[in-house]
């Protein structure tokens, strides 16, 4: 089994900064499932997301149709999860060039049993190990301090329903569509005059799948700016008032230290 899963992508959706950060939780998704369905195949033990954070590394945006690689490896184990780490790189047009980090990632995802759905140990004699040590931009993501949940008095609301076509053929809502949420909520916000920045501002996100929302279900997405962590706070309420998922969008100067792993 390889140390590392990599992927060669062809750059479709770029329209717009949140098309942008939606594609790249896509691309990295997608590696990072070829390696779960190698360790679990068939059977009713599954492994799903727990949290996810995305940093931009460069503003250099990928034109459509350009050949981008993504790789990801295993940097953490516990009982009942397996952390991976992700990047996403842009192939250079030209052969000697060097490519461009555009982006990294860490990613939780726990082991359930779907009958009935809890948290379960991995299971034995999959040989799932630790592939390598965590990069240096893994290392800051762990160590960033951990997100406010405590709503204050003039946090923001923005209200919509859920579309059908945000969910996959068996009815789940697509984990890429928690960053299009935060980002229309962050839009609203911008355009009623109670926030400074837009989605374009965004250098890094994070996100945390704490319950499922539903297809077609009215939702609210609660956020306010955390002047202290220079982010944007967001927790995604279903229609019984449960927190289905938190979001932080941290905004400023894109990071364009080099890619040296």
């Amino acid at each position: 089994m390889p140390s590392t899963q990599s992927a060669i992508v062809r750059w479709v959706e770029v329209s717009t900064p949140s098309a942008y950060h939606e594609s790249l939780m896509i691309y990295l998704g997608h590696c990072r499932h070829v390696r779960v369905a190698e360790f679990l195949g068939e059977g009713d033990v599954s492994m799903i997301p727990r949290f996810t954070s995305v940093r931009m590394h460069t503003d250099k945006i990928p034109k459509p149709m350009r050949r981008c690689t993504t790789e990801a490896w295993i940097i953490k184990l516990t009982k009942s999860t397996v952390t991976f780490e992700g990047l996403v790189f842009l192939e250079p047009e030209t052969d000697g060039e060097p490519r461009t980090l555009l982006s990294s990632s860490i990613t939780t995802i726990v082991t359930v049993s779907t009958q009935p759905m809890r948290a379960v140990p991995i299971p034995t004699g999959l040989g799932i190990v630790v592939e390598k040590q965590p990069s240096k931009w893994a290392v800051e993501s762990f160590a960033i301090p951990a997100m406010p949940t405590v709503v204050p008095a003039d946090s923001f609301e923005y209200r919509f329903h859920v579309r059908d076509s945000d969910a996959d053929r068996f009815g789940h809502v697509t984990n890429a569509k928690y960053v299009i949420f935060f980002s229309d909520a962050l839009m609203a916000g911008a355009r009623a005059g109670r926030f400074a920045h837009r989605s374009g501002d965004v250098k890094w996100f994070e996100i945390m799948f704490e319950k499922e929302v539903k297809p077609l279900q009215e939702v609210v997405v609660v956020c306010w700016f955390e002047e202290r962590q220079e982010a944007y706070i967001f927790l995604l309420k279903g229609e019984d008032g449960i927190v289905d998922s938190k979001g932080r969008m941290f905004v400023g100067d894109v990071d364009r230290r080099k890619a040296q792993l």
